[in-house]
C-alpha cells in the first residue's frame, strides 16, 4: 500500500508530488548540518528528485532546480508555507502547466489575512475524514471556496481557497485540540474536487512525517561484530532518500503484512457530507465556532 491510496478502482487523476525539506539530524553542529530538499511521490512514497541546500542559500532558491528535471504537466505540487512564493506559483502554472496546493501562513501576511477572513461561515463542508491511531482520534473537515475576480486573492493564479479545521482528541487524556490550516490552489473546482484536495493535503502531511523519520541517522550494527562492546560500535547512516527503504523494511522474524508505521493506524473513514451526518460524529463537536457549524474555537497553527 502506498502512502496515499485512492478509493478502490479509482486511480488518482493527477500525479502529486510533495516538496519537503529536512535537516539531517546528527550530521554536524548547528549551522553546518546537512540540509536537503526532496520531491516525494504521494502515491508511492518514492523520492523522485532531491537537491542539497548549502549554508549559503535556502530552500526557496532550490525549489525550481529541484523540480526542473521532472515532467510536471498535469501534476500537482504540494508544499508548506515556506514555498508559498509568487515566483514558484508563476513558474508552475505558466512554464510547467502544473497545479499547486500551497499552505498559507503569516509569511504571506496579506494573503493570509484575505484567506482567513473569507466568509467561511457560509461555506458548506465539502469533505470530512475521521482517523484513529497512534493514541489520537482526528476529525478533518474541508471547506473550499472559489475565488471570484471581485475577491481577487493576492497570489498568482489562485482560484480556490481551502480551509481545513482539524479536531484532535488525545485518547489517553481525553483532551481535544483544534488547529485550522488555510491553503490556496490554482486548480478550479472542475479540476480538483474537495475529496482530492483533502487527499493531497493529508498526503503531504504524511510525507512530512515519514521524511522526518528517514532524516534521522540510523544506528547499524557493524557486520561481523558479536555482542558486547564490539556491538556498540555503531555507524550513523545518512539516508536522505530512505523513504522507500523505510516503507519496505520490517523487523526480522516478524510476519509480513502491514508495516510498523501502519500498526494501530486505521484506514481513514470518509463520511458523507451532504444531508445529515451521523449523530455520533456531530456530537463530538460540543463547542461552536462561528466560522463553521459544529467546530471548536478557531485557532491557527503556530507560525
Amino acid at each position: 500500500m502506498g502512502l496515499h491510496t485512492p478509493p478502490a478502482g479509482q486511480p488518482p487523476r493527477r500525479r502529486a508530488y510533495a516538496a519537503d525539506g529536512k535537516t539531517l539530524r546528527g550530521s554536524g553542529l548547528a549551522g553546518s548540518q546537512i540540509h536537503f530538499l526532496a520531491a516525494v511521490d504521494h502515491h508511492t512514497g518514492v523520492v523522485v528528485a532531491q537537491t542539497t541546500v548549502d549554508s549559503k542559500t535556502n530552500e526557496i532558491t532550490r525549489f525550481v532546480p529541484l523540480l526542473a528535471g521532472l515532467d510536471l504537466t498535469g501534476a500537482v505540487i504540494t508544499a508548506d508555507a515556506l514555498h508559498t512564493q509568487r515566483e514558484h506559483a508563476r513558474w508552475l502554472a505558466e512554464q510547467r502547466n502544473a497545479g499547486y496546493v500551497f499552505v498559507v501562513k503569516r509569511n504571506q501576511p496579506t494573503l493570509y489575512h484575505q484567506v482567513k477572513h473569507l466568509p467561511w461561515s457560509k461555506v458548506p463542508i465539502g469533505d470530512e475524514v475521521h482517523t484513529r491511531g497512534h493514541g489520537r482520534y482526528d476529525i478533518r473537515r474541508l471547506q473550499v471556496l472559489t475565488v471570484t475576480p471581485a475577491i481577487g486573492l493576492d497570489f498568482p493564479h489562485a482560484v480556490q481557497a481551502i480551509r481545513v479545521p482539524r479536531r484532535r482528541m488525545n485518547l489517553t487524556t481525553g483532551h481535544w485540540s483544534t488547529v485550522t490550516v488555510y491553503t490556496v490552489t490554482n486548480l478550479t473546482a472542475d479540476q480538483a474536487t474537495p475529496a482530492e484536495l483533502a487527499d493531497w493535503l493529508r498526503g503531504h502531511w504524511t510525507v512530512e512525517v515519514l521524511h522526518a523519520k528517514s532524516s534521522t541517522p540510523s544506528a547499524v550494527t557493524v557486520p561481523g561484530c558479536g555482542s558486547g562492546a564490539a556491538r556498540s560500535r555503531l555507524s550513523r547512516v545518512s539516508r536522505p532518500t530512505g523513504i522507500p527503504s523505510f516503507r519496505a523494511s520490517r523487523v526480522p522474524g516478524r510476519p509480513a503484512g502491514r508495516s510498523d508505521r501502519d500498526r494501530g493506524q486505521r484506514r481513514p473513514q470518509r463520511r458523507a457530507v451532504p444531508g445529515v451526518r451521523a449523530g455520533q460524529a456531530r456530537d463530538l463537536f460540543d463547542e461552536r465556532d462561528p466560522g463553521t457549524p459544529g467546530l471548536a474555537t478557531d485557532k491557527s497553527p503556530r507560525e
